[in-house]
C-alpha cells in the first residue's frame, strides 16, 4: 500500500488504507519542515526548521539512514527525477543540491542568488533548471548546468510559501504567497500567465497539481481555504472550507484523494468526487503540519 508522510513536532508514516500510523520518528533537533519521496518511494528525506541536517530515510529492505550536515537554517527539499540529486534551500538564502550516488553524499553545486529565507525548490521535468521561491518574493530558475540564476519578472508579490510545476504543461510553475494570491508562470518567458488574486483572503500556504487531470490546480490557505482550479481555462471551479487554517497540501496519484494539514496538526482527507466534507480527520501532531507527501504512483 502507499504511504503518506507528515511533517510537523516530529515525521509520521501512515498507511493510505486507513490512515493508520505506520512509523513516528525525529532524526532532527527540532520540528521537521519538509518531507520528500524519491520517485521510487524508497526514500523518504527531511529538513528541519533549524536546518541543521539532511536526513535520508531508506525505507526499503535495508532500512537505514543517512545524513547530510548543512548549516542554512530552516529548510526545503525536493528530488530530481532520478532520484539521484537532492536539492535544498535554507533560510540563509542558499541552495545546494547533493549527489546521493556518492558516500558520504556530496556537495555537487551551490547557488547563492537569493536575498532572502528560500521557502520552497522544485527540479523541472527534465531536471535542468531549478526553481526556487524566498520569503523576499522572488523566484528564481537556476541553470542546474551553468549555474546561471534568472529572475522572474514579479509582479509585486509578497513572500513566496510554494512553488509547484505541472506534470502536463512543462514550462508551467505555480507559485503560493503570503499575500494570498497564486499565480502562473511561464517558465520559457519568465512572465506571469494569470494571477489568482481573490481567492484566499490570508497567505496561501500551499499547491498541488493533479497527477492525471492536465486541468487540475489546488491550492490552501491560512483562511481554511481549499480552492480548486482548472489551469487550462484560469478559472476558480470549487472551494472548501476547512474547520481551521491550512499549512500544506497534497494529492494522491489516484488524482482524487487530497490531504490537506492544518496549523492545528490535524491532516483532513477529501475525496475530490464527493462533497466538501472531509472522508477522514486524523490527528497527526502536536504543532502545525508543515508538510504532506504521498507516495508515488507506479
Amino acid at each position: 500500500d502507499l504511504k503518506l508522510a507528515s511533517a510537523g513536532d516530529d515525521l509520521k508514516i501512515w498507511d493510505v488504507n486507513g490512515y493508520s500510523l505506520v512509523k513516528q520518528y525525529n532524526p532532527h533537533a527540532s520540528s521537521v519542515s519538509c518531507v520528500a519521496w524519491s520517485h521510487d518511494n524508497n526514500i523518504l528525506c527531511s529538513a528541519s526548521s533549524a536546518g541543521d541536517k539532511v536526513v535520508l530515510n531508506y525505507t526499503g529492505t535495508s532500512n537505514f539512514t543517512r545524513e547530510i550536515t548543512q548549516q542554512s537554517g530552516r529548510s526545503c527539499i525536493a528530488f530530481n527525477s532520478a532520484s539521484r540529486y537532492v536539492v535544498g534551500g535554507g533560510s540563509d538564502g542558499n541552495i545546494h543540491v547533493w549527489d546521493l550516488k556518492s558516500n558520504p553524499h556530496t556537495l555537487k553545486k551551490s547557488y547563492k542568488d537569493h536575498k532572502g529565507p528560500v521557502t520552497s525548490v522544485q527540479f523541472n521535468w527534465n531536471d535542468t533548471i531549478i526553481a526556487s521561491g524566498s520569503e523576499t518574493g522572488e523566484i528564481i530558475l537556476f541553470n542546474v548546468v551553468t549555474g546561471l540564476g534568472r529572475s522572474m519578472s514579479n509582479p509585486k508579490t509578497q513572500a513566496i510559501r510554494h512553488l509547484q510545476y505541472s506534470h502536463f504543461t512543462k514550462s508551467l510553475l505555480v507559485s503560493a504567497s503570503d499575500d494570498g494570491s497564486v499565480n502562473m508562470w511561464d517558465t520559457a518567458t519568465r512572465r506571469l500567465i494569470h494571477g489568482f488574486q481573490a481567492q484566499h483572503g490570508a497567505p496561501a500556504t500551499s499547491l498541488a497539481f493533479s497527477p492525471l487531470n492536465a486541468m487540475l490546480l489546488i491550492s490552501a490557505g491560512l483562511d481554511k481555504r481549499i480552492v480548486c482550479y482548472d489551469a487550462q481555462n484560469k478559472t476558480p471551479i470549487r472551494t472548501m472550507v476547512a474547520e481551521s487554517p491550512l499549512t500544506s497540501a497534497d494529492l494522491h496519484c489516484d488524482g482524487s484523494t487530497l490531504a490537506v494539514g492544518s496549523i492545528r496538526g490535524k491532516i483532513y482527507i477529501y475525496d475530490l468526487r464527493s462533497g466538501d466534507a472531509p472522508i477522514d480527520i486524523i490527528t497527526a501532531h502536536k504543532s502545525s503540519v508543515q508538510s504532506l507527501k504521498y507516495q508515488y504512483g507506479s
